[in-house]
């Protein structure tokens, strides 16, 4: 709950209302992964779900340099 409660507070995510057809196609899901330790802990794993952007995405505008 603590690197949620750090999200909301940074605003990370806003809630949008009213998106058009085209902008619903190009939502990225947002995964949670939660997960209880043996040791009776919790612990989560975030990510988004990239693989709709590259319908819309060119491959050059996507690619990230190396170092």
């Amino acid at each position: 709950m603590k690197e949620l409660r750090q999200l909301h507070y940074i605003k990370a995510m806003v809630l949008k209302k009213n998106l058009t057809d085209k902008d619903k196609k190009k939502v990225l899901r947002y995964l949670l992964f939660i997960e209880e330790k043996q040791y009776g802990t919790v612990t989560e794993r975030q990510c988004i779900d990239g693989r709709p952007q590259w319908q819309y995405t060119h491959k050059e505008d996507a690619s990230s340099p190396t170092v």
